[in-house]
């Protein structure tokens, strides 16, 4: 019983150890009323260049050629 119960205990803190964690910052939260949204989002969302070394190199190439759909 006691090996089962150390090996339960280590892989319970693995698992809490290892999970990422998510933390959400709602101190701005989208606006309900659709004329301040272009607003909230120039002072909410960094421009292209500013966060180029921070993404994934995929979407910097999608990002080069953007393509408008309109249904």
């Amino acid at each position: 019983m006691g090996y089962n119960y150390v090996s339960l205990i280590v892989t319970i803190l693995l698992v809490v150890i290892t999970s990422p964690v998510v933390f959400g910052n709602d101190a701005a939260p989208i606006p309900e009323n659709k004329g301040r949204i272009e607003q909230w989002f120039n002072t909410n969302v960094p421009s292209l260049a500013s966060r180029k070394s921070t993404l994934d190199p995929a979407l910097l190439t999608a990002e080069a050629k953007p393509r408008i759909i309109k249904a």
